[in-house]
């Protein structure tokens, strides 16, 4: 098992991907797929990702998304993480996010996010 020293991201040689705002690392090699989030998820890095989302959705797996070094998510950000999670639950499969710190949690429910996704802290 490897670790990814700036994301922190645990796994076996999982694709690290970084878009100069967004640096997010892809570890599907356990029993759910764990997406490490570090940076700021807006404008700038919405595309990238969710393209990666849709690789995730392929994967057949449930999705964590570890947002433990995400210091900022604006609205199209939410968007990329609420089309992910209408794809997994369409495949039968979840969405989870972990660990957000404070004001990141606190966007997600002031969007009224906190009541679609099971968030974990």
């Amino acid at each position: 098992m490897s670790i990814d020293e700036d994301t922190g991201a645990q796994g076996h040689g999982g694709k690290v991907t970084d878009t100069g705002v967004l640096r997010y690392a892809v570890d599907d090699s356990g029993e759910a797929a764990v997406l490490t989030l570090t940076g700021e998820l807006d404008l700038a890095s919405t595309v990238e990702l969710s393209a990666s989302m849709d690789e995730l959705l392929v994967t057949g797996k449930d999705i964590v998304v570890e947002m433990a070094a995400l210091r900022f998510i604006d609205s199209t950000g939410m968007a990329v993480l609420v089309r992910a999670h209408k794809g997994a639950e369409q495949a039968g499969h979840s969405l989870t996010l972990r660990h957000p710190l404070p004001n990141v949690a606190k966007t997600l429910s002031l969007a009224g996010l906190d009541r679609v996704f099971t968030i974990e802290d």
